[in-house]
């Protein structure tokens, strides 16, 4: 179940806080060498995250219909243990989120505020905790099948932070400056934002030759995992 967890995580965020991060700090670094004012480091910042968004959004949302899909198949055939179904079905549903928020935390360590990131973390962690412990203590004892939802409590609850960790960063990214850490926006205009409009294949391009490793590793250490229950 992790294994399948963590590869439904790789292949849903397909590299996308290495794009965010290196596009964030590329243009900031140019437009604090223009000296640019601040409106030009919001324009460019919202070019830069609508397209690592769009680049995300598109991993993240097939591969959680994919997931959500086939979770009948991977939790009867593939793990042998159809109570690993809900759990599963639990997953789909948080891989958009998931892949956002890498996007989202991928800009903040661009422009120099991975406080903020940091800030989130620790919220979302204890969350998480407070959340999982709840749904165990309170229905857990009542259960009939105490297996399946104990799977589903802790990927649940997991499902719930990330979630939160969402709306957390988006409220973040919504208030920030956009001004990396240490600098000062300026005066002059001597870079056009539309000059630096970034696309999504900008972001593609940064992102799909790491994906593509991390599809191959991950993918490898499923399949080891998956053949475990088969002896």
């Amino acid at each position: 179940m992790t294994s399948v967890y963590g590869l439904a995580v790789i292949v849903a965020t397909s590299g996308v806080n290495l794009a965010s991060v290196r596009l964030a700090s590329e243009r900031s670094a140019m437009l604090e060498k223009a000296h640019s004012c601040a409106a030009e480091y919001r324009k460019c910042a919202s070019s830069v995250m609508r397209s690592c968004v769009l680049y995300s959004l598109a991993f993240s949302v097939a591969t959680a219909a994919l997931t959500f899909a086939l979770s009948g198949f991977i939790g009867g055939r593939l793990l042998g243990d159809v109570r690993c179904v809900p759990s599963l079905k639990a997953v789909a549903l948080s891989l958009p989120a998931i892949s956002l928020t890498s996007a989202l935390s991928g800009f903040f360590t661009g422009v120099r505020k991975a406080y903020k990131n940091a800030v989130s973390s620790i919220a979302v962690q204890f969350l998480k905790i407070a959340v999982t412990t709840c749904a165990l203590s309170a229905v857990l004892p009542a259960s009939d099948d105490p297996v399946s939802f104990a799977c589903l409590a802790v990927v649940g609850g997991t499902a719930a932070a990330e979630g939160v960790s969402l709306v957390i960063n988006a409220v973040l990214y919504f208030f920030d400056s956009k001004v990396p850490s240490g600098s000062t926006a300026g005066s002059g205009t001597l870079l056009r934002c539309d000059s630096m409009k970034t696309s999504v294949r900008d972001a593609a391009s940064i992102s799909l030759p790491t994906a593509v490793g991390s599809y191959a590793r991950s993918g490898l250490v499923t399949a080891e995992h998956l053949l475990i229950p088969w002896g």
